[in-house]
């Protein structure tokens, strides 16, 4: 009401005063004055009352000037006081008055006015437990407010204008249960209000909704993981999340029990809490399992594969329009409208040179190549941490060599088909999956390894078609390949014959690799011819085992061949997979001791025959050195070299082959008729033994002349310095 209002209403209650003692005067001449002095002294005290009023109207602006609409006091006046007000007016001395003298009061509320602070009168309130100041001006909170109000549990400033939550300003307030700073312009909040597990431990209420906040740090999670507490900071600006903190959060720091809203901001992506947070998927299992909800409403939400298992969690897909864009920082990612089990991802990746595709559904990653002469060295790593199973089709490249790699375990399809491969690492395709999908179909292969790949458990398809395969003699282990690998093909119709000329243009399953066909007209001929042959064989064989003996003496009587300037110090002579053996003592050979030798894998050249190159590379060796194992024995190719080193060795008269015996005795190798001239050689010869002692010092006395000599004068030198 108006300050005239209240003059006449004061007016009216004098005058009522007047009369009512006019009455008492007339009764108290009535005699019945006796009856009455109790009254007139209460009259007396009203008067006091209503001019005390007066005063207060005359001198408070808050109570006269600014309307008060109400202002009462609950049934404990020294326990709750609210003021309300329709006017925005600063209220700070109405305030200081009515509570100076109120030093119990527990509960305070001010709404409507215009104060910019909470007035220093309430900040000295010791026992007060809740207050609210709703929908005033309070722009600024003072740090130090709240430090000795140690029984505070509620407080409100929902609807004013504060724009920061200075920090450390809750440190002191142990039983807080509330805090509500909903509707205000609130940017920023002190780094320490809320991370702080020490204290609050009673906090379960907080509410930041509908503010300016553009960043957020993990501390929802700590207060969640201390109490169970509803968090709300839904309706701002949120495009990011932040940890200056340097917080993480570990399955076995307990339960994280809660309600955290997030919805109505500007972030598209939940993964920023994986990655800056240092919350991975397992430990965001362990929130989530624990009871706690998490709600969003972002509009629209990037549904890509980074998000991918966040979606899963959050279950955002099912009501949240997706979103695919370019992130900076991130590849090109294509939009996703589809339900998550057809959730794809296809970006550059190898510099621009290759596409990869993510598949999280299925944790499969598709690698598709351009231009490439070889493959990767290693494979793309998922957004998600993940056994992947791998796709890589590298067809139509230029790759010339297929060589095995650590990753191949984890490929399930190899398309290297289209390229110009014409040799494969004896351990490429071993490496691969059981069931894996192998397309070398459209190379340049004349010849696998025998064991290309684990045939007796290898339940995967192959495909071979369209290469110029060698149907020779000398190449027949290729048919039984192929015949171990038949039932894997994906066809068997395009593996045709290129060499010899008499089978070019056949399929190699119906193609002798060690004879010929003719017509029927010839076919008595030929039957003839080879039983000649097999008696003329027979009778050679019976004279090479006597000539073996003759031969093996002539050898024993030989010098070492010093004379011939040969190309290679020594040619090594090794079975595939003794490789790693053999390339130890090589190493040795050659960095140690400035030998050059000739190792076929390294040396020999593509597009050349290998017979050919075999043959040259040994004629230009000053040595032979054949390492002797089992697998050795079951070569054909090693076993040419060392049929071939022992020959020329007769011939020259000298000697250049010395044979290595690797882990086993020659009494544990099975002999057969393809070796013989080997056993014979073994027990006729003293070979050298890899585990021996000594061994490099023996194998050095035997290599060429020049070096030897160098070696030996190293040694004596050395032994006559020790002596």
């Amino acid at each position: 009401m108006e300050i005239t209002t209240l003059g006449i209403q004061l007016i009216i209650v004098i005058c009522e005063y007047i009369m009512f003692i006019t009455l008492f005067d007339y009764l108290s001449t009535t005699h019945i004055e006796k009856t009455l002095p109790k009254l007139k002294k209460l009259m007396e005290l009203s008067f006091t009352a209503i001019c005390h009023i007066a005063i207060i109207v005359g001198e408070s602006s808050a109570f006269s000037d600014q309307t008060i609409e109400r202002m009462r006091r609950s049934q404990s006046i020294n326990k709750e006081l609210i003021l309300a007000y329709n006017r925005r007016v600063d209220i700070t001395s109405d305030v200081n008055y009515v509570v100076v003298s109120n030093e119990s009061l527990k509960a305070f509320s001010i709404e409507g006015s215009s104060t910019r602070r909470i007035p220093a009168s309430i900040c000295g309130q010791l026992k007060l437990i809740t207050l609210y100041m709703v929908n005033n001006y309070v722009d600024t909170l003072d740090p130090e407010c709240f430090v000795n109000q140690v029984l505070l549990r509620e407080l409100s400033l929902a609807n004013n204008r504060l724009t920061e939550i200075p920090d450390h300003i809750f440190d002191n307030n142990h039983l807080l249960e509330l805090v509500d700073f909903s509707r205000n312009k609130i940017r920023s909040i002190g780094l320490n209000v809320f991370s702080n597990a020490a204290i609050l431990n009673n906090l379960k209420n907080i509410d930041f909704s509908d503010n300016m906040l553009t960043s957020l740090e993990p501390w929802p999670i700590i207060r969640m993981n201390v109490h169970p507490a509803l968090i709300d900071v839904s309706k701002n600006r949120i495009d990011q999340f932040t940890n200056e903190l340097h917080w993480s959060y570990k399955c076995d720091m307990g339960a994280v029990i809660g309600t955290l809203h997030l919805g109505h901001n500007s972030f598209k992506r939940l993964s920023g809490i994986q990655n800056v947070w240092n919350i991975d998927l397992d430990d965001m299992i362990c929130i989530l399992a624990s009871g706690s909800k998490i709600f969003i409403d972002v509009k629209p939400y990037i549904c890509d594969c980074m998000e991918y298992f966040w979606l899963r969690l959050t279950s955002v897909l099912d009501t949240q329009p997706c979103l695919g864009v370019q992130p900076h920082g991130h590849p090109p990612l294509l939009p996703v409208l589809q339900s998550l089990d057809t959730l794809n991802c296809t970006h550059p990746c190898y510099d621009g040179q290759c596409m990869c595709t993510e598949i999280p559904h299925t944790e499969t990653y598709h690698v598709k190549c351009y231009n490439q002469s070889e493959l990767p060295q290693s494979l793309p790593k998922p957004y998600w941490n993940f056994n992947y199973m791998y796709s890589l089709d590298y067809s139509n490249n230029q790759i010339t060599r297929l060589w095995s790699k650590k990753y191949f375990v984890n490929v399930t399809m190899l398309d290297v088909s289209n390229n110009r491969i014409y040799i494969v690492d004896l351990f490429a395709l071993r490496e691969l999956p059981i069931r894996a999908d192998i397309r070398l179909h459209g190379n340049n292969l004349s010849w696998l390894p025998f064991d290309v790949v684990f045939v007796e458990t290898f339940s995967g398809k192959i495909s071979l078609h369209n290469n110029p395969w060698w149907c020779t003699c000398r190449n027949y282990h290729l048919r039984a390949v192929m015949d171990v690998l038949k039932d894997s093909l994906t066809t068997t119709s395009g593996i045709i014959c290129s060499t010899p000329f008499w089978v070019e243009g056949r399929n190699l399953f119906d193609t002798d690799f060690c004879g010929w066909e003719l017509g029927p007209i010839v076919t008595l001929v030929i039957f003839l011819i080879t039983v000649i042959l097999v008696m003329v064989v027979n009778r050679w064989r019976q004279n090479r085992a006597k000539g073996a003996v003759l031969h093996s003496r002539f050898l024993s009587d030989l010098e070492w061949d010093d004379t011939c300037e040969g190309e290679f110090d020594a040619f090594i002579g090794f079975a595939w997979d003794d490789y790693e053996q053999v390339k130890e003592i090589t190493e040795r050979l050659e960095a140690d001791h400035g030998f050059k030798c000739c190792i076929h894998i390294r040396d020999f050249h593509p597009g050349r025959r290998f017979m050919t190159q075999m043959g040259d590379s040994l004629d230009v060796s000053r040595r032979v050195l054949c390492f002797v194992s089992p697998n050795f024995l079951r070569s054909h190719y090693c076993m040419w070299e060392f049929m071939h080193a022992s020959e020329e060795d007769g011939k020259r008269g000298r000697k250049r082959l010395a044979v290595i015996m690797l882990d086993q005795a020659a009494s544990d190798f099975e002999f057969d008729h393809t070796n013989v001239a080997l056993q014979k050689y073994i027990n006729t010869f003293t070979c050298l033994d890899i585990n021996d002692s000594d061994f490099m010092t023996k194998l050095l006395r035997v290599m060429p002349t020049k070096q030897r000599l160098q070696i030996e004068s190293s040694v004596d030198d050395d032994i006559d310095h020790e002596g």
